[in-house]
């Protein structure tokens, strides 16, 4: 019996080492980490690369393409693991390993859904994550490092999971004209708003410009969320393609200041503001493209916006739609007459606030042609009356004509003008043969009428 309990003593006591010994084993079991990146648009492919790793002393172990990274192999976690934020210097040199080394991935790519991509099992470690865009996309994404090390209970360093945000720079560059209706010579004022890029030492926005001013020695002011304006220059930055109209705004103290990026700045919402003066006498239009630019050789997606002219056609016909030539017309806008210097190449009067009454060859007048038309272009938003001064022959004025309402929210900003004039009674000519039939009844009834009068005269006194 003594033998049984003893056996069974044993045989507990096996089981209980071996239950300890399974316990132990399962805390030495290496810890893994998982990486998250959130911020990444739909359809981006992420990839991530070993820049170090922790061996069996606590000490950093960097792979051969990293030696840039700013961690010594003598240095312990503690020392070196402070912070993912790396200098704008460091994140150059790193950069440029990468470049020139071209080292693999330790994980299959991640295509990001729902904005987020998950590296899974990785050892404890510092990581390079790239990213690059969707197909199509503007979005640049700033190579970022995430540390996936931190201390147990014991003291002894290991794998954690991390979760972390895109450095991205997105395309979200607007710009707008404070007038779309333009005429030839008019300033306009136009405003671009980006959020600033995120860890990049480059930022550079560019202006092309059609049918306006040179923007070259611009000042432009430029206004940082909850900051003071300051005033920026425009400069020539014309090229092969843009060879009189591509302008540079460099911004790059926003983001970097020489020395390191400007941490304070990401994110930030930035506006500009400038002028250019519509230069184009002959249609009275102007297209403008602004882009962006935080690396060498590329651009973001241009922004668009335009400026067009308003025009008025006045068809003018008489009730019988027979085609008016050489009526005679003025025009006021608000109220205020306007002068013309005469027509373009297509025959057609052009708006200019600078002609006056007191310019040489100015006139008020406006003639229809052959074809019974008036045409003005080069118009903005306003009022317009046409007031007929002399009908063609056999026509009389017609004083009802409508006014021209123009609006920039209007959907054509061509405008066509009937005015019918009503046809005059015709009467005889003085001297027709009309006449002198009525004359000659005339004078036979006065005749008719005296002989009556003095024949019955003659008889009264008799």
């Amino acid at each position: 019996m003594k033998k049984i309990r003893k056996i069974v003593a044993l045989a507990l006591a096996t089981v209980m080492m071996m239950a300890m010994s399974i316990t132990a084993f399962a805390d030495e079991a290496v810890k893994t980490a998982s990486i998250t990146i959130n911020g990444v648009e739909a359809g981006a492919t992420a990839n991530i690369y070993t820049v170090a790793t922790v061996n069996d002393k606590n000490k950093i172990e960097k792979s051969t393409w990293a030696s840039s990274y700013p961690v010594e192999e003598s240095q312990t976690i503690e020392e070196a693991i402070v912070s993912e934020e790396m200098t704008a210097a460091q994140v150059q040199a790193l950069n440029k390993n990468f470049t020139d080394k071209k080292p693999s991935a330790v994980k299959p790519a991640q295509v990001a859904t729902d904005k987020t991509v998950t590296f899974t099992d990785l050892a404890a470690g510092v990581y390079y994550i790239d990213i690059t865009p969707a197909e199509g996309s503007s979005t640049v994404y700033s190579p970022m490092v995430v540390v996936a090390i931190t201390r147990d209970g014991n003291g002894n360093y290991e794998a954690v999971d991390k979760t972390a945000t895109a450095k991205a720079t997105t395309d979200d560059l607007e710009k707008e004209a404070k007038d779309k209706l333009v005429y030839n010579g008019q300033v306009v004022d136009f405003k671009i708003t980006k959020t600033l890029p995120n860890h990049v030492t480059k930022f550079v926005v560019y202006d092309y410009t059609t049918n306006l001013s040179s923007l070259k020695d611009v000042k432009a002011k430029v206004t940082v969320e909850g900051q003071d304006a300051k005033e920026y220059t425009f400069v020539e930055a014309f090229n092969d393609k843009n060879k009189d109209n591509r302008f540079a705004l460099d911004l790059t103290d926003l983001v970097y200041d020489g020395t390191d990026f400007v941490v304070a700045n990401a994110g930030k919402k930035v506006t500009i503001e400038y002028s250019a003066t519509v230069a184009d006498p002959e249609y009275n239009e102007f297209k403008n493209e602004a882009t962006y630019s935080t690396k060498d050789g590329e651009e973001s997606t241009p922004k668009k916006t335009e400026g067009f002219e308003a025009r008025i056609t006045l068809e003018k016909t008489g009730l019988d739609k027979a085609i008016l030539p050489g009526a005679e017309f003025t025009l006021t806008k608000n109220g205020t007459k306007l002068y013309f210097t005469g027509k373009n190449a297509r025959g057609e009067y052009v708006y200019d606030t600078s002609v006056t009454s007191t310019t040489e060859g100015a006139t008020d007048t406006l003639v229809t042609d052959d074809e019974g038309l008036i045409k003005v272009v080069g118009l903005d938003e306003g009022t317009y009356q046409f007031t007929e001064t002399k009908a063609p022959t056999g026509y009389s004025i017609n004083e009802d004509i409508d006014e021209v309402v123009i609006t920039e929210d209007m959907d054509d900003y061509s405008v066509e003008l009937p005015v019918v004039d009503p046809t005059l009674v015709k009467l005889p000519f003085t001297g027709g043969m009309g006449t002198t039939i009525f004359t000659v009844l005339g004078v036979a009834i006065m005749a008719m009428a005296s002989a009556l009068y003095f024949a019955t005269k003659k008889k009264a006194t008799k």
